[in-house]
């Protein structure tokens, strides 16, 4: 009897062990993005995860939107980071986004928005359809705000996250994933954990 419990403890603890374990967050490099290619749209990895990044510019004379030059800003501080190479400090102005295509990686996400100056500040808004403007009917959630990092949580569930300015302009320092996936250890130990406890269950009921 004595030892069953204590198999069933030396399981349980095992168990508990593989909570923690989970593999650190993982983030996107956007230094990797070249200026001089002129490109509109750009993919970044980190681990098996990838995020499609497109810049969009807003004409609100003509209602139209146009895909517009990415740029990687490189100043130093909080003046580093991707924006938009079409605009005087290539940053994201107030008619400009960049938009994160998620594709299936829906978990926390935690970005950095940069350059916040006085009376500057960030809008970002969800959407399930790639290019959309905030005015616009398929913009989900929009949020305005000043801080330096954002949770995206609010986002969850929503393939596409834009990412704006609602006064002066701002660049995406950087953007942090949790990584859902456990490390091989964690495995080994969680099987080897329920394997346990279900020969003790099998012995008790047979």
């Amino acid at each position: 009897m004595k030892t069953g419990r204590l198999t069933i403890l030396l399981c349980a603890a095992i168990l508990m062990l593989t909570l923690p374990a989970w593999a650190d967050p993982i983030s996107f490099n956007f230094n990797s993005f070249n200026n001089s290619s002129g490109a509109s749209t750009a993919t970044f990895t980190a681990g098996p995860y990838t995020l499609v990044v497109t810049g969009y510019s807003w004409d609100p004379n003509t209602q139209q939107l146009s895909t517009t030059p990415l740029y990687y800003k490189t100043l130093g501080g909080d003046e580093t980071g991707l924006g938009l190479a079409n605009f005087s400090d290539q940053e994201i102005g107030v008619n400009q986004f960049i938009q994160l295509d998620l594709g299936t990686m829906q978990f926390h996400l935690v970005g950095v928005i940069g350059s916040i100056q006085a009376n500057e500040g960030w809008k970002i808004w969800g959407s399930q359809s790639a290019g959309c403007w905030s005015g616009n009917n398929c913009a989900l959630n929009t949020v305005t705000g000043t801080a330096t990092s954002v949770d995206f949580t609010p986002w969850n569930g929503d393939r596409y996250i834009n990412i704006g300015a609602s006064a002066g302009n701002v660049l995406l320092n950087t953007m942090t994933a949790d990584n859902p996936v456990p490390e091989p250890s964690t495995i080994v130990l969680l099987l080897t954990g329920l394997a346990g406890m279900s020969t003790i269950i099998k012995k008790k009921i047979f």
